[in-house]
């Protein structure tokens, strides 16, 4: 008879995010009502009581387990006996009795073989947390990691990591569209412009309404990222320490909090540059009033003192991906990082050139943070940079991993010069190196697959893990023998009967 293990609902897993909102909410709770053995597999249960037969006497009895129903004393009691429940109060109670005493509506048994029957449980409103004989409170009893819709975990997992991996591939293909609309509107812009007093007003809500498309693709990644991201990313972590169980859900090395934080920056980066670019324009324009230049003065401050508190940040995410083994997210950190470094020295330069206003000679170091929505995309404090063996970290990375992290060798290069020469912002992020969006954008819930340092990627466009370049790890395929009942197939074939 295979071994059956008692599994009672209490997973939530529900994603109210739709294809058309900008954002979406999961939630993962694990309703606990006592804890498993720390270390065991689920079902391994290790206290030892007793349990009576229906013929009064006791044998001895494992919390949870099925009992003998052969009784040594009189030879009588049932042929099988349910699995029991041993208190903390000292009283012992059939599983089934406590499950539908704590309100749950039915109970999903596992085999060993894989397969899952469902029985009914009663269907009682409220859950007691306490003894149903004696009334007394009971807590961090060895008992069996509790579970909801076991026979679809690992898909609805699986579907709401595809659900988060199509919001990064949506924002950061709208993000790449309101990027080229301001590179290819500049010309229009500057007609606009008009460098008189009167023109002050006008120009200015020119400015504000240029980057309006930037400011709601910056509020879209806050809101996934806050109500989506991070929760099913917490919740998932939670989930697996209490089941104690890689079978069920094995550990995942999660990356996608950290790409939506390296997608806000990106669009803080693409409007930071643009800023820049506004500045350079309007410094040159003749306005006897000044008016111009008084935007221009405003835009540049606003550019280089969010440009410094961002290197710092970033430099906090870069640490992370490298203790999650995130290789190719780690060079497009610190691509985006020297992107910031150029944009603040081009700025700086900016007031070189005009020599009037103050003096911009700080040195490259994260202020403190100045935008409280940001405080929890990349850390706080001042870190250190080291532009040079950033560099040299991101050649390494790159020709380590040719076919993730190489991608961005050309992007590399031109901020390497440009870092030794002119400081111009450079356009970073181009549509060609962008595979890892692309694939999450049309990956299917049977094409996820996880690599050995346990990031999860979209396996049928990768032929190893974009992230670390390690290769797929697939299940453990079961051994059927182990499930084969020779004495009960031979008992079949004498009689025809497996009673």
């Amino acid at each position: 008879m295979p071994n059956v293990i008692q599994i009672r609902h209490a997973l939530l897993a529900n994603s109210h995010a739709k294809n058309d909102a900008p954002m979406g909410s999961a939630e993962i709770h694990v309703l606990n009502l006592v804890h498993p053995v720390r270390g065991s597999r689920l079902g391994a249960v290790n206290t030892v009581g007793e349990h009576m037969l229906k013929c009064g006497h006791i044998i001895p009895a494992i919390c949870g387990e099925n009992t003998s129903g052969f009784c040594r004393e009189c030879t009588t009691g049932t042929k099988e006996t349910s699995p029991t429940m041993n208190l903390s109060c000292g009283h012992v109670v059939y599983v089934e009795e406590l499950d539908r005493h704590v309100g749950l509506p039915e109970i999903i048994q596992l085999h060993s073989d894989g397969s899952l029957d469902r029985v009914d449980a009663g269907s009682l409103n409220s859950a007691n947390l306490f003894c149903p004989v004696c009334l007394a409170k009971f807590d961090n009893i060895p008992r069996y990691s509790i579970l909801t819709g076991l026979e679809r975990l690992r898909e609805n997992i699986d579907s709401l990591l595809l659900n988060v991996g199509q919001k990064y591939q949506m924002l950061g293909k709208r993000l790449l569209y309101h990027e080229n609309a301001l590179r290819d509107t500049f010309k229009s812009f500057r007609e606009e412009i008009r460098p008189t007093p009167l023109s002050a007003a006008q120009n200015r809500l020119l400015v504000q309404e240029r980057a309006s498309g930037l400011a709601e693709v910056r509020t879209h990644i806050l809101e996934t990222k806050e109500q989506l991201v991070m929760p099913l990313e917490r919740n998932l972590i939670s989930l697996h320490k209490q089941l104690h169980n890689d079978n069920l859900l094995s550990k995942t090395n999660f990356h996608f909090g950290l790409r939506f934080a390296l997608l806000f920056y990106r669009c803080r980066y693409a409007f930071l540059r643009d800023q820049i670019k506004i500045s350079s324009f309007l410094l040159a324009l003749d306005d006897p009033s000044f008016q111009t230049r008084i935007l221009a003065e405003s835009l540049r401050r606003t550019a280089i003192m969010h440009g410094k508190d961002s290197i710092g940040k970033i430099g906090s995410i870069t640490i992370e991906c490298e203790s999650k083994l995130l290789k190719t997210l780690e060079v497009e950190t610190r691509l985006l990082q020297l992107g910031f470094y150029c944009l603040v020295k081009r700025g700086q330069r900016l007031n070189c050139f005009q020599g009037k206003d103050l003096t911009d000679d700080a040195s490259i170091t994260a202020d403190e943070p100045d935008d409280d929505i940001i405080a929890d995309l990349g850390g706080k404090g001042r870190e250190k940079f080291d532009i040079e063996s950033s560099i040299r970290r991101m050649v390494l990375l790159c020709r380590q991993y040719p076919k993730s992290a190489g991608l961005y060798v050309e992007q590399i290069e031109s901020i390497r010069h440009e870092v030794h020469s002119g400081f111009k912002p450079v356009y970073l992020f181009p549509a060609e190196t962008r595979v890892v969006e692309r694939a999450w954008g049309m990956a299917s819930r049977h094409g996820l697959g996880k690599c050995e340092n346990w990031h999860f990627y979209p396996a049928a466009d990768f032929d190893e893990c974009p992230e670390c370049g390690k290769e797929e790890v697939e299940a453990d395929k079961p051994n059927y023998e182990t499930f084969l009942a020779e004495d009960k197939f031979l008992s079949w074939m004498r009689s025809g009967s497996l009673d």
